[in-house]
């Protein structure tokens, strides 16, 4: 997804105690810390993990956006979500990014599949006295966001 040239992605214990060091198996420049890849890959990585270890549960997922370029949330969404179907875990994701909203509609394909529908939006909005929420699907935000421009942001 970060880089064709990856091969593979090591865990070893660190040298200085029983801290896990991940790596990553380059073609051309070899064995590296994942570390010199930035914060993106490192984000992804964590997520990836936190999928595994909620096999069969719940995972919240506080903006997702965070340390991860906009150019790779369609492929990071479909991921996330395509393992999250495979380890049977419901995900809960905030973000306040229009972009993530897009890209999240973008992973169910509304305009080929039938009626069934992974996505449900929730918005929240704080009045001075009381908040207000509501809560649409998936296909809704999708269609009034082609159609109207809808801005699903309070």
């Amino acid at each position: 997804m970060f880089d064709p040239d990856i091969e593979d992605i090591m865990i070893f214990r660190s040298d200085t105690g029983n801290r896990p060091v991940e790596y990553i198996r380059h073609k051309t420049l070899g064995d590296m810390p994942v570390s010199s890849y930035g914060d993106g890959i490192r984000r992804v990585l964590a997520l990836a993990n936190t999928v595994a270890e909620a096999a069969d549960g719940i995972l919240l997922i506080d903006e997702i956006e965070a340390a991860i370029h906009k150019k790779a949330f369609d492929d990071v969404l479909r991921f996330i979500l395509k393992a999250c179907r495979t380890f049977n875990e419901q995900v809960f994701i905030t973000t306040q990014s229009i972009e993530v909203i897009d890209a999240l509609l973008a992973t169910q394909d509304y305009d080929k599949q039938d009626s069934s529908d992974d996505i449900c939006v929730c918005t929240i909005k704080r009045g001075s006295d009381v908040s207000y929420s509501r809560v649409l699907s998936g296909r809704e935000v999708y269609e009034n966001r082609e159609s109207f421009g809808f801005e699903v942001r309070l």
